[in-house]
């Protein structure tokens, strides 16, 4: 249920209290981001951005191996 209500957004106060935790510490081993959080997370970093910019420019051409790029779910 924590780890549904923090990808939603919902603050770590309000999970402690919901949880009936008395810190916050105790409330964070039930937090586990989704892979979706993950990665919108690391695509907002500024090499991140700069790479796929260089991949959709052609400036960096790949190649993957396998019959197709990966594709995000």
């Amino acid at each position: 249920m924590a780890s549904h209500l923090n990808d939603k957004g919902t603050d770590i106060l309000v999970l402690q209290s919901l949880l009936g935790h008395n810190t916050t510490r105790s409330t964070e081993i039930y937090i586990h981001p989704s892979a979706d959080m993950v990665r919108d997370a690391l695509e907002k970093l500024p090499g991140v951005i700069y790479m796929k910019q260089l991949i959709e420019s052609g400036e960096l051409p790949l190649a993957f191996q396998g019959s197709k790029a990966p594709q995000r779910e």
